[in-house]
C-alpha cells in the first residue's frame, strides 16, 4: 500500500511537470511572435493583470491581392566581400479569391478572436452597445481609406466584421471613446498576406579582367502570413517595422500594445505562374515601368507571379494561422494574469 502511494504520488509530480513544462513552452512560442514593450511605470502590467472590459469598433483584416519583394541580398563571395542589397523587385498577384470570401473569412475569425478573448475571462462589450457611443459617432466623421495602392508593399483592401465602419482612432478622442463604453479602447488590425518570396542574389566573374557580373533567382511560395496592419518585413534598412496589431485598454486611457516580432504563416494550395516580363500596375505608374523588358525602372525586374489560390484551402489556412495569432495572445494575456 504504501509504494502504491509513492508511486502514485510520483506519477502525479511528473505529470505537474509535465503540463508546467508544455505551458512554459507555449507561452516561450508565443513570444517568439509576440511581446508587449512594457511601457511607463510598467503600464501593460497594469493593463493586461486585470483587464477592463473591452470596446472594439470593430475586427479589421487586410488582405493583400498583390505583393513585392523590392531588394535582394547578394552573398559576398569571400569574407572580405560583403553582402550588398540590390533593388530587384518581385510581385506576386493573388487569383482566385473574392471579397465575398475575404468577408467571410473576417466574420468567422472576428467569432473566433472574441471567442477566446472570453476565454480567459475579458469582457467584451457588445458592438451594438458601442455604436451608441457619442465619440463613436465622431470618429463616422472621418472614415478611413479602405483600399491600399503602393508600389512598395502592394494592393490590398480592409475588411471589418460584418462590414462594419472603418476609421482610426486618435488624440483625446480615445479617452473619451473609453469613457462611454465603460471599458478600454481596442483596436484588432491585422494584414493576411499571401506570398512568401524566396530570392537569392550571387556573384558571378565574367571576364579576364574581372568583372562581376550577377545572377537572380526568384520564386514564390503560397503561404498565408498574419501580420499587423503597419508591419513592413524585409525592409532596405534595419529590421522588420511593426505598428498597429491588438491594443487593449483600460477606462483610464492606458493601453498595452502587442507587438510584432514576426509573422504567422501557413502554406495552402495554389497553382504558381510566373510571367517573367510583366509588371502588375500598382508597380509604378510611369509609362516606361509599364513596357516590356527586364530593365524596370531603372533597376532589375523579377518578374510576376500568379497564384491561384484553392478557395477552401485559402480560407481554411486562413482561419487557422489567425486563430494561432490569437492564441498567442491569450498565451501572453494569461502569464500576466497569473503573475
Amino acid at each position: 500500500m504504501q509504494f502504491f502511494m509513492k508511486q502514485t504520488i510520483s506519477t502525479l509530480f511528473l505529470a505537474v511537470t509535465i503540463i508546467t513544462a508544455t505551458a512554459q513552452d507555449k507561452l516561450k512560442e508565443a513570444q517568439e511572435y509576440l511581446n508587449v514593450p512594457g511601457g511607463v511605470q510598467n503600464v501593460d502590467k497594469k493593463v493586461l493583470k486585470e483587464p477592463d472590459p473591452q470596446a472594439f469598433p470593430y475586427i479589421a483584416l487586410k488582405f493583400r491581392t498583390a505583393s513585392v519583394q523590392r531588394y535582394i541580398t547578394v552573398k559576398g563571395r569571400t569574407a572580405l566581400d560583403k553582402d550588398q542589397v540590390v533593388e530587384a523587385p518581385t510581385y506576386a498577384i493573388l487569383s482566385g479569391v473574392d471579397s465575398l470570401l475575404c468577408q467571410e473569412i473576417t466574420n468567422e475569425f472576428t467569432q473566433i478572436f472574441l471567442a477566446k478573448m472570453k476565454e480567459t475571462g475579458i469582457t467584451i462589450i457588445d458592438f451594438a452597445k458601442v455604436m451608441e457611443g457619442k465619440t463613436y459617432k465622431k470618429f463616422l466623421e472621418e472614415p478611413a481609406e479602405r483600399n491600399f495602392n503602393d508600389k512598395d508593399f502592394g494592393t490590398a483592401h480592409v475588411y471589418t466584421n460584418d462590414n462594419m465602419p472603418f476609421f482610426y482612432q486618435g488624440g483625446m478622442k480615445i479617452f473619451k471613446f473609453a469613457q462611454d463604453n465603460e471599458g478600454g479602447a481596442a483596436t484588432l488590425r491585422l494584414t493576411v498576406d499571401f506570398v512568401q518570396f524566396e530570392t537569392e542574389g550571387t556573384k558571378t566573374k565574367i571576364n579576364a579582367g574581372g568583372e562581376v557580373g550577377y545572377n537572380y533567382t526568384a520564386s514564390a511560395l503560397p503561404m498565408i502570413k498574419i501580420t499587423s496592419d503597419v508591419y513592413h518585413e524585409g525592409r532596405q534598412l534595419g529590421g522588420p517595422i511593426t505598428t498597429g496589431g491588438l491594443v487593449l485598454g483600460t477606462k483610464k486611457y492606458l493601453s498595452a500594445q502587442f507587438i510584432q516580432a514576426k509573422p504567422v504563416t501557413a502554406t495552402y494550395e495554389a497553382l504558381t505562374e510566373k510571367y517573367d516580363e510583366k509588371s502588375p500596375k500598382f508597380a509604378d505608374k510611369s509609362a516606361f515601368a509599364q513596357t516590356r523588358g527586364k530593365i524596370f525602372g531603372g533597376q532589375i525586374q523579377m518578374g510576376t507571379f500568379v497564384l491561384t489560390a484553392n478557395r477552401d484551402a485559402y480560407k481554411k489556412t486562413s482561419l487557422e494561422a489567425l486563430a494561432k495569432y490569437t492564441d498567442y495572445v491569450l498565451e501572453i494575456i494569461k502569464s500576466y494574469r497569473e503573475k
